[in-house]
């Protein structure tokens, strides 16, 4: 591994989405909340892997840290859009299992 300064700051940046996550997960009285917190969690294992992947050496790490950070990059977008729904309050349409739909990659 050969992690470098933007690898540091990326890694300071998921640790900050971590905490920040924990932080609205302690007070997720509101489903907006909620999705926040799914939201930032997404976020800081997209940076981490990405992290991972830019300081990786060897080609199967770098694989390996690529399919970790496009497991955030895939869910970041969509739990985007549930939060937005939710804290605009037009989440009327997101009933049922509407929001597993949305996971669905083409």
């Amino acid at each position: 591994m050969n992690i470098g300064q933007p690898s540091y700051l990326i890694f300071f940046a998921a640790v900050i989405s971590l905490y920040l996550s924990f932080f609205a997960w302690k007070r997720r009285q509101d489903p907006a909340i909620k999705s926040l917190s799914w939201l930032l969690l997404a976020s800081a294992v997209w940076s981490v892997g990405y992290a991972l992947e830019v300081g990786a050496v060897y080609f199967n790490l770098i694989q390996f840290f690529g399919f970790v950070a496009y497991v955030g990059i895939v869910t970041t977008p969509v739990l985007w859009l549930i939060f937005s729904a939710q804290y605009t309050h037009h989440d009327a349409w997101l009933s049922g299992n509407k929001k597993k739909y949305l996971f669905v990659v083409p």
